[in-house]
C-alpha cells in the first residue's frame, strides 16, 4: 500500500513539475502573462493563462509551450485554459479558451 501511496505522490511531483516547466518557458518569453499551473486530475498539467484577450496573443503563448514541450522535458498532454478574470471577485474566471495537446 505504502508503495502505491509513493507512486502517486511521485506522478504528482512529476506532473506539477512539467507545469512549473511550461509555465517558466512561457515567463521567458513574456514576464507579464500571468500563468498558474496544476493537474487537471487526470495526471496532466493543466496551465491557466489570464487575461490574455488577443487570439494572436493566445498563440504565441501556445507556441511558446509547444516549443518548451517539444524539447523533452514534458511528456504529458498539456491543458491550457485562457481565462478573463474577474476583478474583485471570489467567482471563477470566464473561460474564453481551452487548448489541448
Amino acid at each position: 500500500m505504502s508503495a502505491w501511496i509513493g507512486h502517486g505522490k511521485n506522478v504528482y511531483v512529476d506532473v506539477m513539475h512539467e507545469g512549473r516547466v511550461i509555465a517558466d518557458a512561457i515567463h521567458a518569453h513574456d514576464s507579464s502573462v500571468h500563468a498558474d499551473w496544476t493537474t487537471d486530475g487526470d495526471g496532466h498539467p493543466n496551465l491557466v493563462i489570464q487575461n490574455v484577450f488577443d487570439t494572436k496573443n493566445q498563440d504565441e503563448v501556445i507556441a511558446w509551450a509547444k516549443a518548451a514541450r517539444a524539447q523533452g522535458r514534458v511528456h504529458r498532454r498539456i491543458v491550457i485554459d485562457f481565462l478573463k478574470e474577474k476583478s474583485n471577485s471570489s467567482e471563477p474566471g470566464i473561460l474564453l479558451r481551452e487548448v489541448e495537446f
